[in-house]
């Protein structure tokens, strides 16, 4: 292994940790409806849209392992949501030039919705209740204010150039 390859791993388990902490004691003190928001979905949904699909398995993989292990919910549930949501974030990133930052929020609903189905369907109870609505708005609410300060934080934990703006986000010019 390089130096470059044990940066890059050290960065994704640092961020993925500040995250992981972020998410399970400053954001739950944080609710709204008394329900709390996911930034390391919204991490492995932008990670997703930014490094592309091989990368962003590697980031949703072990973000949703994270999350599993400081949750203490059965490990694998988190982890096949926020994987799955990645790849999606992934493909889709490659065929996506302009504002990817808008696309966190319906990816991020979509991984909410896979999380509470396949919890549902392995015999969590209480996951889809009569609060679902109020709690997907709640996620999905904080995944747009999250969202462009993900995409940054996932640039700059693998080692890519972070630019302010990128090109992509710019209105097309014609050319003369």
């Amino acid at each position: 292994m390089n130096w470059r390859k044990l940066s890059i791993a050290l960065r994704v388990a640092a961020v993925l940790l500040a995250v992981g902490v972020l998410q399970m004691g400053f954001f739950n003190e944080l609710r709204l409806f008394d329900r709390a928001c996911e930034p390391l979905l919204t991490l492995a949904a932008s990670a997703g849209l930014t490094l592309g699909t091989r990368r962003a398995l590697i980031v949703g993989l072990f973000a949703g392992l994270l999350y599993d292990i400081l949750s203490g919910l059965p490990i694998g549930l988190a982890m096949f949501a926020y994987t799955f949501t990645a790849i999606v974030a992934g493909r889709l990133g490659e065929y996506v030039a302009r504002v990817k930052w808008r696309l966190v929020p319906p990816l991020t609903a979509l991984g909410f919705f896979i999380y509470v189905i396949v919890g549902e369907v392995l015999g969590q109870e209480n996951f889809f209740d009569g609060r679902f609505p109020a709690t997907l708005a709640v996620v999905v609410g904080w995944s747009v204010f999250l969202a462009p300060a993900m995409f940054p934080l996932s640039l700059w934990m693998w080692m890519q150039p972070v630019r302010k703006r990128e090109a992509a986000d710019r209105p097309l010019r014609s050319p003369s």
